[in-house]
């Protein structure tokens, strides 16, 4: 299943992560997470930009905790991921992500996971305002996406 290396690229990728997008829009096959990874790898100009793929999905877990943060209507609280546990039980892969205080607490039971680093450029090309503080996940909506398209 996961070697020690794997297990240790994924305490560091999700060591002090800004989560940019959690994508179930191939659910059935995997659940892909993209992050600002401060503790990947060493970095000079722009904090990497990584993916986790987790591939068969058996089981996913979300507890949201930003019930009692008040921000303006244009303000989104930011995702922050601090924390990982990753084991392997009965040919499964059970991951808990857990973060600032008002970020989503999540448990992933899986079978496999595959981590890639990314280009920025993605996201400039397709959300030039991406990375602005206080801005919601980084991959718009289907109806934000179709006022662009109209625009």
């Amino acid at each position: 299943m996961l070697g020690v290396n794997k297990k240790e690229t994924l305490a560091r990728v999700f060591s002090d992560a800004h989560v940019l997008d959690f994508d179930l829009s191939k659910w059935d096959k995997l659940i892909a997470v993209w992050v600002l990874a401060d503790h990947y790898k060493e970095w000079q100009d722009r904090c990497p930009l990584v993916v986790v793929d987790f591939h068969g999905i058996i089981d996913l877990h979300m507890h949201f905790n930003n019930k009692n943060v008040d921000l303006p209507n244009d303000q989104h609280v930011q995702w922050i991921i601090y924390k990982s546990s990753i084991r392997e039980k009965d040919n499964q892969i059970v991951v808990n992500l857990s973060g600032h205080l008002s970020s989503p607490h999540v448990d992933i039971v899986c079978r496999d996971i595959t981590i890639r680093e990314v280009s920025h450029t993605i996201l400039d090309s397709l959300q030039p305002d991406w990375n602005k503080p206080f801005s919601p996940l980084a991959r718009r909506s289907i109806e934000e996406l179709i006022r662009q398209l109209k625009r």
